[in-house]
């Protein structure tokens, strides 16, 4: 498990404890040293809307060369039909990105996106831009949801 905080990170060893096959790092996921051995899934779900596109090529790669062969990336994050998109002020110098209610977001082209991560060498399994990935109390905005394979 990966975050940026490090009280997060001691609040999840508090909750879960320790365990051989997880491990907790207080860091940048879009900076990520390579791991000595390879991951079977990696898991990201609204973060890669809260980086740059730079930030998002940086993860997806490392993604790919951490992932055991067979090894599967799980994403659900922002994209173009959400119902957040264009609202806010736009960031200068990053095309669909926004400041709304104090959170820097980034909406996620499908369509490129998908296509990014096939010139990595994954494989898509599953990729689907819509509601049903994250009710929350009475809403059901559009989300991005795509599994890969190595």
């Amino acid at each position: 498990a990966i975050d940026q905080c490090a009280s997060e990170i001691d609040v999840l060893v508090g909750t879960n404890g320790t365990h051989k096959n997880l491990h907790y790092v207080a860091g940048d996921f879009t900076e990520l040293p390579d791991r000595e051995n390879p991951a079977d899934i990696v898991y990201s779900r609204f973060t890669l809307h809260s980086v740059t596109a730079e930030g998002q090529a940086n993860a997806l790669d490392w993604a790919y060369r951490n992932l055991a062969d067979g090894g599967k990336l799980c994403i659900e994050t922002r994209g173009q039909q959400n119902e957040l998109y264009r609202k806010g002020e736009p960031v200068e110098g990053q095309d669909d990105a926004f400041i709304y209610e104090d959170h820097y977001r980034r909406f996620v082209d499908f369509g490129e996106f998908t296509n990014q991560i096939k010139a990595l060498g994954f494989t898509i399994l599953e990729a689907a831009e819509d509601t049903g990935f994250a009710p929350y109390k009475d809403t059901d905005y559009r989300f991005i949801r795509v599994i890969a394979q190595k």
